[in-house]
């Protein structure tokens, strides 16, 4: 009995136990254990799955570049559809009917970007106003829907590939702005980023620095701030887990995407505005704090005690890209993709703000570990117009951008 419960422990609990990679449920534990989840969802053990980071390639699209009549730029957040091999790169220009995403293919090898399309957000009858949704993060999910959290109002919405509003996900009330600004989410730093694990099964989704409830904002100065990580349900639209995240000084966690089903093992970037972090996190023995309308205890706000940093999420620094003097930006956008070799890789996006002096600047990433999400290879070459001298094909009807022009 011990020894299950040592297992489950390593395993993170949650009615989870070992047994060995191939094996089936039962199986003895072994050194390197792998856990099996009650619904035979089997996931590696606790702790880092990535085991190494390359530097591919960095690319640019240029400021000021017009598709369809509206600009590219300001882009938040990017995800993979493996079910049509395009990325789909969002906007977070809130003008009146402008909400908008952009779908595209990238070569992960050549840096190549070819945009197809641009779409507008709206309602079955009508556009999004401002106010309606401020959008910050974008996921796909299969067979064909975009999941988008927005940072104010709070709330996550499910769009068609068209852009047309579909549902929305129920985020717990303690996330809703009060009217004097001391409860909720901070302004612009409500739900950046979105999620959706590689079976479906869970949507995930996070602050970008803490609740007014739950403590300070990042600072330059060390200070910390404890965001919130949510699991939601994506059949009954509803949260069901949470867990505290802690950023790093004068960072906010922009955007994360889920490696693996068991909420074992995330990817993550912290941005301070211009400089960025690659992180990786799980929730093995992080405090489950749902519905918890702070997370200082008793619902007294005191921030001289913060929450216990060993009962929020374990995360690692996998890149400072100052240190190793990789460009960067404001990074706000990650996606898995797939180089051609067949390694898994990683795209980040830059944020240029609409700043007319910088463009949106893209890095890939080759990945080493253990896996569970798979893609597919972009198609990278896809015709269309040349922009800035040369190196696209004909007749594709999108604008082709190459790295070397």
């Amino acid at each position: 009995q011990q020894q299950q419960q040592q297992q489950q422990q390593q395993c993170g609990g949650k009615g989870s136990f070992c047994g060995k990679a191939g094996k089936g449920k039962g199986s003895p534990p072994s050194l390197d254990p792998v856990c099996f989840e009650e619904d035979g969802t089997i996931c590696m053990g606790c702790g880092n799955v990535i085991t190494g980071v390359q530097f591919l390639q960095e690319f640019s699209i240029p400021a000021g570049t017009m598709f369809n009549g509206q600009e590219f730029g300001g882009i938040s957040a990017v995800t993979f559809d493996e079910d049509r091999e395009i990325f789909y790169l969002l906007s977070d220009d809130t003008t009146d009917g402008q909400q908008r995403f952009f779908q595209a293919t990238i070569d992960p090898l050549s840096g190549d970007v070819n945009i197809l399309g641009v779409k507008n957000f709206r309602r079955r009858r009508g556009t999004l106003a401002t106010g309606d949704i401020k959008p910050a993060g974008i996921t796909y999910r299969s067979p064909g829907t975009l999941l988008v959290s927005s940072t104010q109002p709070v709330g996550i919405f499910e769009f068609d590939l068209e852009g047309t509003l579909l549902n929305y996900f129920n985020v717990p009330d303690y996330y809703m702005t009060n009217s004097d600004s001391s409860f909720g989410a901070r302004e612009n730093l409500g739900l950046s980023s979105v999620s959706v694990s590689p079976s479906g099964d869970a949507v995930w989704s996070s602050t970008q620095q803490a609740l007014y409830q739950d403590g300070p904002s990042s600072s330059l100065t060390g200070q910390q701030s404890p965001a919130r990580i949510v699991k939601l349900d994506p059949v009954t639209k509803q949260a069901v887990e949470e867990y505290v995240y802690y950023t790093n000084p004068g960072f906010g966690l922009t955007e994360f995407v889920a490696v693996d089903d068991c909420g074992q093992s995330f990817l993550a970037l912290e941005s301070s505005g211009d400089a960025c972090l690659l992180t990786e996190f799980n929730t093995c023995f992080a405090t489950d704090v749902f519905n918890q309308e702070t997370i200082l205890g008793n619902n007294q706000i005191s921030f001289s005690e913060p929450f216990p940093l060993d009962q929020a999420v374990q995360k690692t620094i996998l890149v400072d890209f100052q240190a190793l003097q990789l460009p960067q930006g404001n990074c706000e956008g990650i996606s898995f993709s797939q180089t051609g070799s067949g390694a898994a890789s990683v795209l980040i996006a830059s944020n240029n703000g609409f700043d007319n002096r910088e463009g949106t600047q893209m890095l890939f990433l080759s990945m080493s570990g253990t896996f569970q999400r798979v893609t597919v290879t972009p198609r990278g070459g896809v015709g269309g117009v040349d922009v800035g001298g040369g190196g696209g094909g004909g007749g594709g009807g999108g604008q082709y951008y190459n790295r070397k022009n």
